[in-house]
């Protein structure tokens, strides 16, 4: 039977490097649980991009850089994403990708919704004009 080591754990030093933390109760009087935010943006009202420093190593693996950094999309449409990086640096330039992405996302649908509907190309969804085998919430939870 193969042993597995626990999770590995990291303190985010103040120059933004990484140090494992070989003691669980050494990591949680350090760290304390408290989240360390590497930044923050809301890209419109309902979208909003955080990147945080987890502290304990993601990549669930005993050898390469740990993944220690994530950075999460939160929406209220849905569609929420999750991507985890190795280093500072990574998650810094991770985060301001992934808001430049959904900052255009956003201004693509505020265009498309000021457009009017007569001049909305559907021709990659054919328009639904017959409704009569139409079912009402199928998979509703009771």
């Amino acid at each position: 039977m193969i042993e597995r080591a626990g999770p590995r754990m990291y303190r985010l030093l103040d120059d933004h490097s990484i140090e494992l933390v070989e003691d669980f109760e050494k990591w949680v009087r350090q760290e304390g649980g408290a989240i360390r935010r590497v930044a923050f943006d809301e890209v419109s009202p309902g979208v909003a991009v955080s990147t945080i420093f987890l502290g304990i190593d993601h990549s669930f693996r005993d050898r390469g850089a740990p993944l220690i950094f994530e950075t999460m999309v939160f929406t209220d449409y849905g569609g929420d994403e999750q991507l985890r990086w190795r280093t500072w640096s990574e998650a810094m330039a991770g985060h301001d990708l992934t808001v430049a992405r959904h900052r255009k996302i956003v201004d693509e649908l505020q265009a498309l919704r000021d457009l009017p509907d007569d001049q909305i190309d559907t021709s990659d969804i054919p328009e639904v004009t017959d409704w009569s085998k139409a079912t009402r919430g199928p998979f509703k939870r009771k």
